[in-house]
């Protein structure tokens, strides 16, 4: 077999790290790097909101943040919160990991005045701060007036 590494066709995309020549790592394509047999089928062991090994953090969660869904040892990094409130102004700084290649999820910031509606805000500015060999350090700054009791959060879907 001929192998030509400019028609995307005959590549194979990678399991992890990395990109895939076919475009963004979807999250079946990570679930399947981890699950088999009928656990793939079973939403409540492989599935999005799943958490099967009781870290706290949800299946897309791990997808999202580069760990592993099956070792309760190894979760994502928490996020690192900075706030500066300064002239009528309040500056939120998210920091956070996330792996290497291209990954079919977005991360972005939402908030809400009462805990139960939530609103996506536009980031002031979402770049990557440090490349690491397998993660990189991302960070999504917003700045806002001042108005009021807010609450905010990072959240992530599928895109």
């Amino acid at each position: 077999v001929f192998l030509n590494p400019a028609e995307g066709e005959t590549w194979e995309a990678s399991k992890m790290v990395g990109g895939s020549p076919k475009g963004p790592m979807v999250f079946e394509e990570w679930q399947r790097s981890y699950f088999e047999g009928s656990d793939l089928f079973d939403q409540t062991i492989s599935g999005k909101e799943a958490d099967e090994d009781s870290d706290g953090w949800s299946n897309l969660l791990e997808f999202a943040f580069g760990s592993s869904p099956l070792d309760g040892e190894e979760f994502p990094e928490s996020p690192k919160v900075e706030m500066d409130v300064s002239r009528g102004s309040l500056s939120l700084s998210f920091e956070f990991k996330k792996p290497k290649g291209d990954r079919a999820v977005a991360v972005f910031v939402q908030e809400s005045t009462d805990l139960m509606l939530w609103e996506k805000i536009t980031a002031e500015n979402q770049k990557t701060v440090s490349d690491g060999p397998l993660m990189n350090s991302c960070e999504i700054r917003i700045v806002k007036p001042l108005s009021g009791r807010s609450f905010y959060w990072l959240a992530v879907s599928e895109r």
